[in-house]
């Protein structure tokens, strides 16, 4: 099978693919990939071929604030012309643009964001329907477990 560099018309369905795959099981509702993302993905050369597709894609969805997937990080080559062709053929692809964030943290540090999110848009409130939990769209002893795992503490608490 080609690499990807050379299947660049592969890249938008791959993409949905593992934004799916990725929201659901992260937990997040990503329903549209921004403008400016899906260009620059259908720009690169993709040295590192599926899996580093999946692997951007991962990031962007945990990464992203809303329902729009952004990415994460600036994509490090050249866009390879197969790609500059099959993007220019194929229009937009999104309706809605948006900025990428900026974040040069760790992996932990990326995964307690959405549940830091989540906890002080409540107030510090698990459970109910106003709860982080339900927002997070996860089990209130889920969320307390990631939580723990990731080391998430309420401030002012000293256990």
């Amino acid at each position: 099978m080609p690499a990807l560099r050379e299947r660049a018309r592969d890249i938008h369905l791959l993409t949905m693919f593992f934004v799916q795959k990725c929201a659901k099981k992260l937990g997040k509702q990503i329903t549209s990939v921004s403008e400016g993302a899906m260009h620059r993905l259908s720009n690169y050369s993709w040295p590192g071929n599926i899996r580093e597709l999946q692997n951007v894609i991962e990031r962007a969805v945990i990464l992203s604030p809303g329902k729009t997937l952004v990415l994460a990080d600036e994509l490090r080559t050249a866009p390879t012309a197969a790609a500059r062709a099959t993007t220019a053929k194929s229009g937009p692809v999104e309706i809605a643009p948006a900025s990428a964030p900026e974040n040069n943290g760790s992996l932990d540090d990326v995964e307690r964001r959405p549940h830091r999110v989540g906890v002080n848009q409540t107030n510090w409130m698990i459970e109910g329907e106003r709860g982080a939990a339900k927002i997070l769209d996860m089990n209130p002893s889920t969320l307390r477990s990631r939580m723990q795992k990731l080391n998430i503490k309420r401030p002012g608490r000293t256990a």
